[in-house]
């Protein structure tokens, strides 16, 4: 009995609730349903999110083509030993200097 009687005041209820909800109507145009559903479907967020990500991943591929500036500079210093004839001389020493710059690429055909 008790069973009965709480089935009957939950479906009391529950027909309150849903008789409430079908009074409440809007006018609603297509264009705005649109709207609503592009700013709150979570399935076009998903879309357009992921659209984004592929952009910029395409962005971030594209990077490795650009041209990237570099330079080096090198400075050497040999000292050695005279020998033979040439030993009342002393050391010999010699310096060098080199030095390079320039732009690299990577080749869109894959070379460098």
């Amino acid at each position: 009995m008790k069973n009965w009687i709480v089935t009957i005041i939950i479906s009391v209820i529950c027909a309150n609730v849903v008789s409430s909800q079908q009074q409440l109507q809007v006018n609603l145009s297509l264009e705005d349903a649109i709207r609503l559903s592009q700013a709150h479907g979570s399935q076009i967020a998903q879309a357009r999110i992921q659209a984004m990500i592929s952009s910029g991943a395409i962005t971030a591929a594209g990077g490795d083509f650009d041209p990237v500036f570099f330079s080096n500079l090198n400075y050497n210093v040999n000292e050695s030993p005279s020998s033979g004839f040439f030993s009342s001389f002393g050391n010999t020493i010699s310096r060098s200097y080199s030095a390079s710059q320039g732009l690299r690429s990577n080749l869109r055909s894959g070379g460098n």
